[in-house]
């Protein structure tokens, strides 16, 4: 059985382009996340330099959007929520 992908990753990138935190949402309703200091099952921050949204939007697999910090925020508390 193969590992099932994220339907939506969301990201927070600091201005010098180091990824902060991940939020990985499933199609199933399943969330995961990483930060600094932990890292939830299959999710992790990726090490050195992110990618631009032109370079991840360039991928045909994904289409890439800046989104607002409140709705990064609203997906990484829903993800914290028991």
């Amino acid at each position: 059985m193969g590992m099932t992908l994220p339907a939506a990753i969301y990201l927070e990138i600091g201005p010098d382009r180091v990824e902060r935190r991940r939020v990985e949402r499933f199609a199933d309703g399943r969330m995961t996340l990483a930060g600094p200091r932990f890292a939830e099952a299959e999710a992790e921050l990726c090490e050195g330099l992110a990618p631009t949204l032109a370079e991840i939007d360039a991928d045909p697999e994904f289409v890439a959007m800046r989104i607002e910090r409140r709705e990064f925020e609203k997906a990484w508390h829903e993800g914290l929520a028991p």
